[in-house]
């Protein structure tokens, strides 16, 4: 009651010393210029009335405003675009409302420089808030006359570690922050959306501003405290060199924020006073354009912030055609807004940037729509179209109907601008091309690019019949003027052309606009087959067969009857065309055939070949690599993996083939992806349930070849007898047995459901009594891989599972379960380890009791503060427990222009809460770390060689236990660990068993260290884990488990070299 009280006696007095100042400033100066912009109207029409009486401010029209807006088709939300359209206005009052009207927002722009002078929340009806926003306002036209304003920015509200769900109060808390600071009649703020384009996103401090001389720098730093709901508060003030002048401290902001937040506004403006005043910053308006422009070119930045820098830059230098250029490129992201009128009238701003642009810079080499604009727009079209095809799938009619009315506005708007992008193409040297005279080699390589990138790169028709028809057409021209040049001048020779049409273009999406156009052309096929094109009538004789494929989709058992036709025709028009039978082999299987095989008919990619081959009466020959490269291209048919089958004993020969011959290893790769891996790819409709299972051939041919090593596998819900799919999401060593983290597999649109299961030393799974209450968004569904999503750990008493912002305990005993949150994303590692929970993210390293509380962050590089050297830079990953309160993780540090980083192996000791750096690693090499029974292993790979090495944590020394054959043929890194295969940030999959190697990854493999000529072949799909359990070695991926018994020995024995 007293505080409103004394906000109740203090408008009027400050209204009153505005009022009295405003008459002194009338007498002696021209009035104010004012602009009331925004909406609701009934409080704008209001207010307008009330400051129409006041001498100090002279309004403008708001319908002359609207006009102006309504012509530039602008947004009245955006501040620097408005300031650019009314140079002539001192003061701009931007008003906002909520989507249901009955609250809002007015904020008072300083249109000189872009700070703001108020920000007042309104709520309730226009008339009791009219009178307040005017008090507001001759606050503000008051703030006008300081002679020394302290100009405030706030350049950065950095969160560490902050919990998303923290995220709304924190953003309440700093707008209250502004509007505490904006109380105080000698602050003005520098506008967010303008600050934006003249800071710097990663290093603010280190660069000068365009800002008002008396300009200081606020940056906000809110770190977690002890638990996820407490934020703490570091703010630093700046100068714009990047001195720090003032720091200030806060605990626990969002806890009675009303209280806390004058106190601190309070000691901030007391020590902004105390300081001494700056000096004028000077800089030519050029060289601030300059300094914009090229911090726009960091890539780190969004592509808000970039559009804010160039507009900055435009602003500064208007007439420069750089940044014009820039502009364009930095405003198209905004069209791509799917379904939406804005994104429509985000592309006709974009078209008016575009047309001044033009007029501005005629003789500009340039384009006027560069790529990023183009490639928005075209996704913009495509994206509608698909979100109409999966409105109609879910009877969404009110969006249907909104997209079919929408779709004709948005093909209205391509065919204005086609014009200008043909336009635009020939005007680039690439697809430059005159046909009147005749066209060169040259130009009949552009004309062919130019189509590439009109009708297809840039695909701006939503009319597809009209695409097709104008696509044809120009081609057509094309094949004419091929026609008369080879007439002159004879130079086409080949009687069949490779490469026609862009088949994956026309038919490899199944739509049927290209057979209807087929159907219906009386002008494409007729010339070719009329032409004296050499590869005329061939090609005539293709497109005809493919037009009969596609009309006989629904009778799969015509399609060799229609390809035996095809053959016959082509050998009388052109008698010996089959000789060149590896032409032929690569012609149907690449372009039409191969898509109409495995799209239209369900068939194997080759079937064409097949089909050609039962024609000339060929028996394909038994080359073990041909049917390796034939089962490939067929995607696993059936067909093509029965005809491998007799060859098992042939393949299981290739088992120091496939450690040494990189052709070997990625012949059976392959063949694994299109079995595993290419199913999960497949075209579904839309919410269909998908669970995968090989086919009786394909588990025939997987036991057959993996057979030498006793090979046993299956699904988890198999091994489990669970009555739902299930996919393993983690997995970690517990004991002599594995614990499974499993997610419901499969389940849409169903909730999913975590579970816990365990491997048991004598191979047995078993589902585990315990709830696993994550939320349910928190666990995946579906067949991909989600492996490095999650983390699993645990000791004898307790279970930890997690994500990227949700944790679990699990007491064992009594089966109890809390969770809490925290924010670590992405997530690289968890340990659990004497009662503390470690996250490693990939640049934050934070631990946490039990219940979540006493919460640590040890490095995190979003503070403003650094602490270490951690909180610098480094990707973090492989957390790896040793015990003792110590943990160590690898950090990589990425070098400019080098593709290998700097890798280095931290350690942290709890005891002493400290953070050192153990040893760098020599360069140009990959590694991963990991424990396994107690020791701290380091696999290593260089070019040609691999090893696995011991490191020992006192003294930081590494010693070689294990080192794979290194022949000149040898490829560990596809068996051991490279860019590709690296586990994401998780460590590498492998287990040291005696003097057997067992990997994971990409290429699994066995490796008998001793002699590896005699290893084993392993044939197995990519697996993240890789698990002793008894006398079994585990392999497991997301969706499939396989086991093989390993051979007598100790695990992990040492083998000194």
């Amino acid at each position: 009651m007293m505080a409103n009280t004394r906000a109740t006696m203090v408008w009027p007095l400050l209204l009153s010393t505005a009022l009295v100042l405003l008459t002194e400033v009338t007498l002696s100066a021209a009035p104010l210029r004012l602009a009331l912009l925004g909406e609701p109207r009934e409080l704008l029409d209001l207010l307008s009335a009330e400051l129409s009486q006041n001498p100090a401010v002279q309004l403008l029209e708001r319908a002359e405003i609207e006009l102006v807006l309504q012509e530039h088709r602008l947004a009245a939300s955006n501040v620097e675009q408005l300031l650019r359209l009314f140079p002539h206005t001192d003061l701009l009052a931007l008003f906002s409302q909520a989507w249901d009207g009955k609250s809002g927002r007015m904020l008072v722009i300083n249109a000189r420089n872009s700070h703001r002078l108020a920000d007042w929340p309104w709520a309730g009806s226009a008339a009791a808030n009219s009178a307040e926003c005017a008090r507001a306002i001759g606050l503000s036209l008051h703030k006008l006359q300081a002679e020394a304003p302290l100009c405030l920015a706030i350049t950065q509200l950095r969160q560490v570690a902050i919990d998303i769900q923290q995220n709304k109060a924190l953003s309440d808390w700093k707008t209250a922050f502004e509007r505490q600071l904006l109380e105080r009649p000698e602050i003005q703020l520098l506008e967010r959306e303008h600050l934006g384009m003249v800071t710097d996103e990663r290093s603010l401090t280190q660069q000068t501003f365009a800002l008002t001389s008396s300009t200081r720098l606020l940056q906000l730093e809110c770190e977690t405290g002890e638990n996820h709901t407490v934020v703490n508060l570091k703010l630093f003030c700046t100068d714009t060199g990047g001195q720090v002048l003032l720091r200030l401290q806060q605990s626990d902001i969002l806890r009675q924020p009303a209280e806390t937040l004058p106190q601190l506004v309070d000691k901030l403006v007391s020590g902004l006073l105390a300081l001494p005043p700056v000096s004028p910053i000077a800089k030519r308006a050029e060289a601030e354009a300059e300094t914009f422009y090229q911090s726009c070119l960091n890539s780190t930045l969004s592509r808000e912030e970039t559009l804010q820098k160039v507009q900055a830059a435009v602003a500064l230098a208007p007439d420069h055609e750089t940044y014009r250029h820039a502009e364009i490129s930095a405003s198209a992201f905004k069209v791509y807004q799917i379904g939406k009128p804005e994104g429509l009238q985000e592309a006709r701003r974009l078209l008016a940037l575009v047309r001044k642009f033009q007029a501005d810079f005629p003789r500009t080499t340039l384009p006027y729509l560069p790529d990023p604009a183009l490639r928005e727009l075209s996704h913009l079209g495509s994206a509608t179209l698909a979100r109409l095809a999966a409105s109609r799938v879910r009877s969404n009619s009110q969006q249907i109907q909104f997209l079919e009315q929408f779709i004709p506005d948005l093909e209205e708007f391509f065919a204005e601008i086609r014009p200008l992008i043909r336009q635009d193409l020939k005007r680039n040297p690439a697809y430059a091309w005159e046909s009147a005279d005749g066209l060169s080699a040259r130009e009949l390589h552009n004309y062919r690019q130019y189509l590439q990138q009109f009708y297809f790169s840039y695909h701006l028709y939503l009319d597809r019949d009209l695409w097709l028809q104008e696509y044809f057409a120009d081609y057509q021209q094309l094949l004419q003027l091929m026609e008369q040049e080879n007439l002159q001048r004879p130079y086409l020779h080949k009687k069949y052309f490779e490469g026609f049409l862009p088949y994956h273009k026309l038919i490899g999406d199944g739509d049927t606009t290209f057979q209807r156009f087929l159907a219906q052309d009386q002008t494409f096929l007729s010339f070719l087959e009329n032409s004296t094109l050499p590869f005329g009538r061939t090609n005539a004789l293709e497109l005809r067969a493919v037009l009969e494929l596609l009309q006989n989709t629904p009778y799969p058992g015509k399609f060799p009857a229609i390809l035996r036709k095809f053959f016959t025709a082509m050998e009388e028009i052109w008698p010996d065309c089959f000789a060149d039978y590896q032409a032929w082999q690569r012609i149907l299987t690449s372009g039409c055939f191969p898509i109409l095989c495995r799209k239209y008919y369900q068939q194997p990619e080759n079937q064409a070949l097949r089909c050609l081959d039962e024609f000339l009466a060929r028996a394909p020959a038994a080359d073990l690599l041909k049917l390796l490269a034939d089962a490939c291209q067929s995607n696993g048919d059936d067909q093509a993996i029965a005809a491998l089958l007799p060859h098992a004993a042939q393949i299981q020969e290739l088992n120091y083939r496939y450690l040494t011959e990189y052709k070997i290893a990625n012949s059976l790769r392959d063949l694994s992806f299109v079995l595993w891996e290419a199913p999960y790819f497949a075209t579904r409709a839309p919410g269909e349930r998908f669970v995968f299972r090989l086919t009786a051939p394909q588990q025939e041919l997987l036991a057959a070849i993996n057979r030498p090593c006793g090979l046993q596998s299956g699904r988890f819900e198999d091994g489990l007898q669970h009555d739902a799919p299930l996919v393993c999401c983690h997995a970690v060593q517990d004991g002599e047995g594995v614990l499974l983290f499993l997610g419901q597999a499969g389940s849409y649109p169903l909730t999913p459901r975590a579970h816990l299961a365990s491997i048991s030393p004598n191979s047995q799974m078993k589902m585990l009594p315990y709830t696993v209450p994550f939320d349910n968004r928190a666990v995946w569904y579906g067949e991909d891989d989600r492996y490095d999503l999650y983390g699993l750990d645990c000791d004898q008493q307790y279970i930890v599972l997690c994500n990227h912002w949700e944790t679990v305990v699990i007491e064992r005993t009594s089966g109890q379960t809390w969770k809490f949150r925290h924010a670590v994303s992405p997530l690289n590692g968890l340990r659990l380890q004497d009662g503390r929970i470690y996250l490693l993210g990939a640049n934050t390293f934070q631990s946490l009791d039990l219940r979540g509380e006493n919460r640590k962050i040890h490095f995190n590089q979003q503070r403003l503060d650094k602490l270490n050297a951690l909180d610098e830079g480094g990707q973090a990953s492989n957390l790896t427990a040793i015990g003792g309160g110590r943990l160590l993780f690898k950090v990589t540090h990425k070098l400019p222009r080098e593709v290998w980083g700097r890798e280095e192996i931290w350690l942290y000791d709890a005891t002493a809460d400290s953070l050192r750096r153990l040893l760098e690693l020599p360069p140009r090499q990959h590694y991963s770390l990991s424990a396994v029974q107690g020791q701290v292993l380091l696999l290593t790979v260089q070019k040609l060689r691999s090893s696995i090495q011991v490191l020992d944590p006192a003294d930081g020394q590494l010693r070689v236990i294990a080192t794979p054959p290194a022949k000149d043929e040898w490829r560990p890194a596809k068996h051991q660990l490279n860019g590709g295969d690296t586990n994401g940030p998780l460590a590498y999959p492998f287990v040291l068993d005696g003097e057997y190697l067992w990997c994971g990854g990409f290429y699994p493999a066995a490796i008998n260290l001793a002699t590896p000529e005699t290893s084993p072949l392993l044939w197995l799909p990519t697996c993240k884990a890789v698990c002793k359990v008894g006398r079994r070695v585990f392999f497991l991926r997301h969706n499939y488990w396989f086991s093989v018994p390993s051979p007598d020995g100790t695990a992990a024995v040492l083998r000194q070299e």
